[in-house]
């Protein structure tokens, strides 16, 4: 195409890398794709970036462990193109069982307990299936790690995009338990909002503190409830979107 005098976009040079997570094994699918012909998809599994000698893609594998999978595409030994890279989050809590408890209506409405412990980020799109979402509440989780751990860092990543009524939550609570009846508040961190609707991004809330020992870990993100003077949909019930809680 270039000897023809066609420029293509740089995203045109990029594979894309799609995770499905596999709670039963505790592992995930990865596809790695790409729509230039002739080329060749090499990666690396250590974040490391990838060159003509990393591992050629032939089909989706499986990986268990977490880590940075990084991906190029490859005319002959010349890298097209820059490295994508997919963060795969094998943290404590990854494949637990979770619950989940909501004041507000979820989408998904079932199985959405799921996305908050499978390793994967969403993307700034809230569609991506990646999102769990809140209307016009709360949302309480809590991870069951199936055994006595310490833990000292429960964050949790939530996306701010007014323009799509999604805002961030206004207080976050962490708390543990052994038996998962009697709770130990853990952090709290109190969220200032937003005062710019145009923003689109993903943040993260990272609470950290002294070990504690739990099996139980319980976190809260009260929302705003609805959506602030000055916003078009002033009064009316804003979302709360979160995607992942990490344990550590």
């Amino acid at each position: 195409l270039l000897a023809a005098g066609m420029a293509l976009a740089d995203t045109a040079w990029r594979p894309v890398i799609q995770a499905t997570a596999l709670p039963g094994r505790k592992a995930w699918r990865i596809e790695i794709t790409h729509g230039l012909p002739a080329t060749t998809v090499r990666y690396t599994l250590d974040g490391s970036e990838p060159g003509p000698r990393s591992r050629r893609y032939r089909k989706p594998f499986v990986r268990a462990g977490g880590g940075r999978v990084r991906a190029a595409l490859f005319s002959g030994s010349a890298m097209l193109g820059r490295p994508v890279e997919f963060v795969l989050n094998r943290h404590r809590a990854a494949f637990v069982p979770a619950r989940l408890q909501a004041t507000g209506r979820l989408r998904p409405e079932t199985g959405g307990e799921r996305l908050l412990v499978d390793g994967i980020h969403g993307t700034l799109l809230h569609r991506d299936g990646c999102w769990l979402g809140v209307e016009g509440g709360d949302l309480e989780a809590v991870l069951d790690l199936g055994r006595k751990r310490p833990v000292a860092r429960v964050a949790a990543r939530f996306l701010v995009h007014p323009a799509a009524w999604i805002f961030p939550p206004r207080l976050i609570e962490a708390a543990v338990s052994l038996d998962g009846r009697e709770w130990t508040p853990a952090a709290s961190l109190a969220w200032p909002q937003e005062e710019d609707f145009t923003l689109l991004v993903a943040r993260e809330a990272d609470l950290r503190f002294t070990p504690f020992a739990a099996r139980y870990v319980r976190l809260r993100a009260s929302g705003i409830g609805t959506c602030p003077p000055g916003h078009v949909g002033a009064g009316r019930s804003a979302w709360l979107f979160i995607d992942e809680i990490i344990v550590e």
